[in-house]
């Protein structure tokens, strides 16, 4: 297990109980049992389980006050991690292999959106870019990716 990251501010609320890792979520248990994740208890979103905790840079041991913070289940969905099947390094492009070209697509209200097809990498990648800053502003999973074709 990694260590926990938290904000100075939340040591006194955290420091009574026993944390331990469970499936990448640092966890404790209450008097009845019932898991309680660290980012949720920080939050004061225990009893709000519609609601949902977005872990913004994707390490979930990371439950500092700049990386946690609440979102919808729509918005926790658009800030997704590259999966290991990803071959291009950037997440909503692929490679069309009947084509031969470079398929830029995302995922728009459950819905996914192709944005094109082209010869050239860099220019799917601009094109996937600009759809995530339009789309999902700041819970866009590579706003921190800087793409200039110069």
């Amino acid at each position: 297990m990694g260590h926990t990251l938290v904000s100075n501010n939340h040591k006194e609320k955290i420091l009574n109980y026993k944390w331990r890792y469970v499936k990448g979520y640092a966890v404790t248990t209450n008097k009845n049992g019932k898991n309680i994740f660290l980012h949720r208890l920080i939050l004061n979103v225990l009893d709000y389980p519609k609601i949902k905790v977005d872990h913004e840079n994707h390490n979930t041991l990371d439950n500092r006050d700049e990386n946690i913070r609440l979102c919808t289940i729509r918005q926790n969905n658009m800030n997704k991690s590259l999966t290991d099947k990803n071959t291009s390094g950037i997440i909503g492009v692929v490679w069309d292999k009947a084509r031969n070209k470079w398929r830029a697509q995302i995922r728009i209200n459950g819905k996914m959106t192709n944005l094109g097809r082209y010869d050239d990498f860099d220019e799917a990648v601009e094109v996937r870019l600009n759809a995530e800053k339009k789309y999902f502003g700041i819970f866009s999973p590579q706003k921190g990716v800087s793409y200039d074709r110069n």
